[in-house]
């Protein structure tokens, strides 16, 4: 959901540069090490993209996203 949110992000706010997501792991990807630093590089992008003033104000999705606990991207509306 991360890929897709991040996606959304981008079309809906063009005027804004959308950090990229922390890269994935093909070895050892199930070990508490990696998946540690997964989460913290997912952690800093979603507090970079939630800190961005223009993102606060004028991104739908971004506040579906963190602040709707039932959200889907199924059902959300771009």
């Amino acid at each position: 959901d991360f890929e897709w949110f991040r996606d959304v992000l981008e079309r809906e706010s063009t005027r804004v540069n959308i950090p990229p997501l922390p890269g994935k792991v093909f070895t050892n990807r199930f070990s508490d090490e990696v998946i540690e630093q997964r989460r913290e590089g997912l952690e800093r992008f979603l507090q970079i993209v939630a800190g961005h003033p223009l993102l606060q104000t004028g991104s739908k999705v971004l506040a579906a996203f963190i602040q709707d606990p039932n959200f889907s991207r199924d059902s959300y509306n771009y």
